[in-house]
């Protein structure tokens, strides 16, 4: 089992890739695998997330983790170099559901249901203004 361990509180991990030397190394797209497969899913993100040249100036990628229960993998992040060794490490990432923020969130119903009623108190308010103002104007009584 890999000696480090990424906690349940974060959801991503930066790497940081550069060449010691300042010469330029092509990289082929990060590998990411997690063992056992089902414990969480991870992306990729950041500027060398599909691969890329890398300098003595560092590029990035980023491992986004998506948790949905209390779990445990191991993450191996493997990254081929065409014309030079494969470099390969690994660590735990610990997961926890994450925390919803939808206590005060509105739903696309009760948006529509309200919708749908301030629009009837609009049309019913302005019918019995319409039918108020009518019945103050004083009536003209034809001549005949």
């Amino acid at each position: 089992s890999p000696s480090v361990v990424i906690n349940p509180d974060e959801i991503l991990t930066n790497f940081y890739v550069s060449t010691v030397s300042g010469k330029t190394q092509e990289i082929l797209k990060p590998i990411i695998t997690i063992n056992p497969p089902s414990a969480f899913r991870a992306t990729l993100s950041g500027n060398i997330r599909d691969g890329g040249i890398v300098t003595g100036s560092p590029q990035h990628f980023t491992v986004n983790y998506i948790c949905d229960r209390v779990s445990e993998g191991d993450v191996t992040v493997t990254i081929k170099m065409p014309h030079a060794k494969t470099v390969e490490f690994a660590y735990t990432k610990k997961c926890k559901p994450l925390k919803r923020h939808t206590d005060n969130v509105w739903t696309a119903n009760q948006l529509l249901v309200t919708f749908i009623l301030c629009f009837f108190a609009i049309v019913i308010s302005a019918y019995i203004l319409y039918k108020k103002n009518n019945n103050q104007k004083p009536q003209r009584r034809s001549r005949v």
